[in-house]
């Protein structure tokens, strides 16, 4: 069986400080109105090209922190504002600690193959401690994976945990490493698709993501915590429901944003989850409702805003300005 896994298509993005010159703070309105945004479980659904990625990005250590130290820009002072007043960042740098994962169409292929999920959350587990090594890196200004061995992660794991008790960043990366190493190696031998059994029976680094204490070259880490699942709408449905009942019943002192194309839910799955609303998580934002009604002129000058920041980087609409 080919290895859906190996084959990754180039991917073109702006740059970090590109991202942060044209991001419009009134994408961040949607949150507004939340008591505490970056605790719980929230999600983020739209139609395709709603903004979902944009705001997880925004979350991440290097757009954060570019934010700050370009704040005395005039394209940037408004979204240092805004992410101030929200707690995310202050005048000393980010206070919030973002690790995102962003998932593919191939996850569907691994669902025909595994039964019970295990090889999927091991493959989560193997990635949430990676994103969160690179997290720590970017926020303390070192290269991944270059400087791995500036950092040390130690938590108290429960009996049966599969992330290391106490191991620098070089040793998790090997971890997390080996996991995916063997995945592949089993993915390439097989002939024809069968069943696999085994992985993972927990998803471990979820909760040492939210428990662990984590130290960089400059001392241990005290930002908040925010885990960023995006584009779930790639898993199968199986894999989808088994991570949102992880994270769910988890209820882990940190933040999880997830994010998800509107319409690749069914009915059912709308129905059962507004009925756990607030019981069992925060809050669902569908991004065009938000946008509707007495939300439009939020929406208004948030297009606004995109349309003069990327106008002021074009050629011929210098000092042009944009009024919907």
């Amino acid at each position: 069986m080919r290895n859906p896994f190996r084959i990754r298509a180039s991917q073109r993005s702006v740059s970090d400080e590109q991202f942060v010159r044209l991001f419009g703070p009134g994408a961040l309105d949607v949150v507004d109105d939340k008591e505490d945004p970056f605790s719980g479980l929230v999600f983020f659904r739209s139609a395709p090209g709603g903004g979902k990625t944009t705001l997880l990005r925004m979350m991440l250590p290097r757009p954060l922190e570019l934010v700050v130290s370009l704040r005395e820009d005039q394209q940037v002072k408004p979204t240092f504002d805004v992410l101030n007043n929200l707690g995310a960042v202050d005048e000393n740098g980010a206070n919030l600690l973002g690790a995102m994962i962003s998932f593919s169409t191939e996850y569907q292929d691994l669902a025909q193959i595994d039964r019970g999920n295990g090889l999927f959350r091991s493959l989560l587990n193997s990635r949430i401690v990676i994103a969160t090594l690179r997290s720590l890196l970017d926020q303390s200004g070192r290269l991944y994976p270059d400087d791995l061995n500036t950092l040390r992660v130690t938590w108290e794991p429960e009996s049966g945990a599969t992330v290391p008790a106490s191991a620098s960043g070089t040793e998790l990366f090997e971890w997390a490493s080996e996991i995916e190493r063997n995945f592949y190696d089993t993915m390439d031998d097989l002939g024809e698709p069968d069943e696999l059994q085994g992985g993972h029976t927990r998803l471990d680094s979820l909760k040492w993501f939210a428990r662990a204490r984590m130290f960089d070259g400059r001392g241990e880490v005290r930002s908040r915590r925010i885990l960023l699942f995006d584009e779930l709408q790639f898993l199968d449905n199986t894999q989808r429901k088994s991570l949102i009942n992880l994270v769910t019943n988890a209820r882990e002192p940190c933040g999880i944003w997830i994010a998800e194309r509107l319409d690749a839910m069914s009915h059912q799955d709308l129905l059962t989850e507004g009925a756990l609303e607030k019981r069992d998580y925060e809050s669902v934002i569908q991004l065009e409702t938000q946008w509707s009604g007495k939300r439009s002129s939020g929406f208004t000058r948030f297009a606004e805003q995109i349309a003069n920041l990327r106008a002021s980087k074009a050629d011929g609409f210098e000092g042009e300005s944009f009024s919907l």
